[in-house]
């Protein structure tokens, strides 16, 4: 899988005013923005998908009108949500 931490990666949690931002290291390269929040989508070089996590992320963050964003930035991944992302 393309996505995971590495094993002696670090996870950071971030919580600011009207946001949360959740990272960690990855050891391959940016996600694919446009299909991470589908049910099930893996890459193309893994069988394992990344399961129902963040499409139910992305159904909540619509029901109550935030906004959540994924970014890739110095080899990590993050995960913003928020009312103002």
């Amino acid at each position: 899988m393309t996505s995971p931490n590495i094993s002696t990666g670090t996870i950071n949690i971030v919580l600011r005013p009207g946001r949360l931002e959740v990272s960690n290291e990855a050891a391959g390269g940016p996600l694919d923005k446009d299909k991470i929040f589908s049910r099930f989508f893996h890459t193309a070089d893994s069988h394992k998908g990344y399961g129902l996590g963040l499409s139910i992320v992305k159904s909540i963050c619509t029901f109550y009108g935030w906004k959540v964003d994924y970014r890739y930035v110095n080899h990590r991944h993050t995960f913003i949500v928020g009312t103002g992302v």
